[in-house]
C-alpha cells in the first residue's frame, strides 16, 4: 500500500508540475520552503535555504525535509542541514531505491543555539539564521527532484 500511495503522490507532484521554488523566508519562528527541479549529482548542493529572521538563547532550529526523486533504482542522499555553516545534528539520511519507481527520503535534524553560540560566539544569537538543504542523487543524470523543507526554532 505504502508503495502505490507514493507512486501516486510523485505522479500528482511530476504531472502537476510545481512552478519552481517558493518560501515564506524570513519568518520569526518557522519558515517553510519547497522546490523542483533536476536532481543534483556527481556532490552534493543546495537545493533549499531558508532564513529564520534572529536566533535568541535558550531555544532549538529544528528542520524536517523530504525530497523525492522520480527515477528508477535512485541513490538519494541528504546531508544534515547548516545553518551559518555549522552543521545540524545526525547523520546523512540516504536511501537505495533499487526496485522503486521513486525513491523517497525523509529527514529530522536539529540544532540547540545556546551550544552553538557557545561554540561560535556572535553567529547565532540575534543573528539570521541561514539553513541550506544538501541533496544528491548518484544513479542517474537528469532524474526530476522536488523538496520540501521545514524550519522551526523552539524554545526548549
Amino acid at each position: 500500500m505504502g508503495k502505490v500511495v507514493s507512486a501516486v503522490v510523485a505522479a500528482v507532484l511530476f504531472v502537476a508540475g510545481h512552478a519552481g521554488a517558493a518560501s515564506t523566508s524570513p519568518g520569526k519562528n518557522a519558515v517553510f520552503a519547497s522546490g523542483s527541479g533536476i536532481c543534483p549529482t556527481g556532490g552534493t548542493s543546495v537545493v533549499l535555504s531558508a532564513t529564520i529572521a534572529k536566533g535568541k538563547a535558550n531555544h532549538v532550529l529544528t528542520v524536517q525535509a523530504t525530497t523525492l526523486a522520480n527515477a528508477s533504482g535512485a541513490f538519494l542522499l541528504m546531508n544534515p542541514p547548516n545553518v551559518n555553516g555549522v552543521f545540524m545534528e545526525t547523520a546523512n539520511v540516504f536511501g537505495d531505491c533499487a526496485n522503486e519507481s521513486t525513491c523517497t527520503l525523509n529527514g529530522m535534524w536539529w540544532l540547540d543555539l545556546d551550544a552553538a553560540e557557545a561554540s561560535s560566539p556572535g553567529q547565532f544569537y540575534g543573528q539570521s539564521l541561514t539553513v541550506n538543504l544538501k541533496v544528491t542523487e548518484e544513479n542517474h543524470a537528469n532524474s526530476p527532484c522536488f523538496w520540501t523543507m521545514i524550519v522551526r526554532l523552539e524554545k526548549k
